[in-house]
């Protein structure tokens, strides 16, 4: 009996059965939780003991008190540079949330006046792009080079 029902004995088995399925997943959860936190732990001491070496590889005469300074110098900047990676990251997920809203809200001609000059635009550009390859050195075909080869081994001879 349980919260006052009866539960027949096949219920009660299988909820005993989920109860251990549940406690093995918890515990699987746990072990591979160890394992990972071991293995960063594994790998910053790596980063660190490189970090050292490339010091004093650096500069040999490095005490321990100022490679920990330069360590933690490190770490500050790595966290700092990863706080203003995630900003930027949620800013451009702002930004792009604002284009598409705007972008959505554009009328059927809005769109195609858009569209309209983005291709020009682009034209523009292949335009300038094509223009510039055109000023650039042109080389000549594998025959001229040949000859200019062959001219220039028959002089040496």
């Amino acid at each position: 009996m349980e919260n006052g029902f009866v539960i027949s004995p096949d219920e009660d088995e299988q909820q005993r059965l989920s109860s251990i399925d549940a406690l093995i997943e918890i515990q699987e959860a746990d072990n591979f939780q160890r394992f990972v936190y071991a293995e960063i732990e594994r790998l910053r001491l790596h980063e660190r003991e490189a970090f050292e070496l490339r010091w004093l590889k650096e500069i040999p005469d490095l005490t321990r008190k100022e490679i920990d300074v330069l360590w933690e110098q490190e770490l500050t900047e790595a966290r700092e540079l990863a706080e203003s990676n995630e900003l930027i990251d949620e800013l451009m997920e702002e930004v792009e949330l604002m284009l598409e809203e705007l972008h959505a809200s554009y009328t059927l001609e809005e769109r195609e006046e858009h569209e309209r000059q983005r291709k020009e635009l682009q034209d523009r550009i292949n335009r300038k792009i094509a223009r510039r390859s055109g000023r650039s050195v042109q080389y000549p075909s594998d025959a001229k080079l040949r000859k200019r080869l062959d001219d220039l081994f028959d002089a040496l001879d």
